[in-house]
């Protein structure tokens, strides 16, 4: 066992000492590397999988904890931004395969694309645009839609339905 350095849930380096840099291959084709306890990712490490993914960061008792880079889905779905299974703040960008694009903060989602959830913006290829609020991947709170014929509806929403200007 070589002692290695990870991160505390503070954001602290500490060393680990059941710890070791390995590599291992998981049967769908998916690579970590990285530190490791018990064959299972622990501590720092990348995933890099397949399909195109790669992900840096703090894995605890081989689940992600505190992760940042790229996630490609089979359906062709691209997330580029952060995963905190802490509860802390995550989200980044969001594009889908019918050229749909979200910003902002979303909802962990486990083995499928993330959830727009917090303040965010989407645009549609339509020409669509909305700023705005979402919940669980929803259009949800004060918002403002734009559309490609310079119609807006600002004010609440609720379920990806405008309900009217704000009061």
């Amino acid at each position: 066992t070589v002692p290695l350095t990870s991160l505390d849930q503070s954001g602290n380096a500490t060393a680990t000492t059941n710890a070791v840099e390995s590599i291992l291959q998981l049967p769908n084709g998916t690579v970590y590397v990285g530190e490791v306890a018990d064959g299972l990712p622990q501590g720092l490490g990348t995933v890099t999988d397949k399909y195109g993914s790669k992900q840096y960061g703090e894995w605890h008792k081989g689940n992600a904890y505190k992760i940042s880079g790229k996630s490609v889905y089979p359906d062709g779905t691209v997330e580029i931004g952060t995963w905190n299974a802490d509860g802390s703040k995550c989200g980044g960008t969001i594009t889908w395969k019918n050229g749909q694009v979200y910003k902002g903060d979303w909802k962990l989602v486990e083995d499928s694309p993330e959830l727009p959830d917090g303040p965010g913006e989407m645009t549609w290829p339509d020409g669509r645009k909305y700023v705005g609020q979402f919940r669980n991947g929803k259009m949800y709170g004060f918002g403002k839609m734009t559309y490609p014929d310079s119609k807006v509806e600002n004010g609440k929403w609720k379920d990806d339905k405008f309900l009217g200007p704000a009061q």
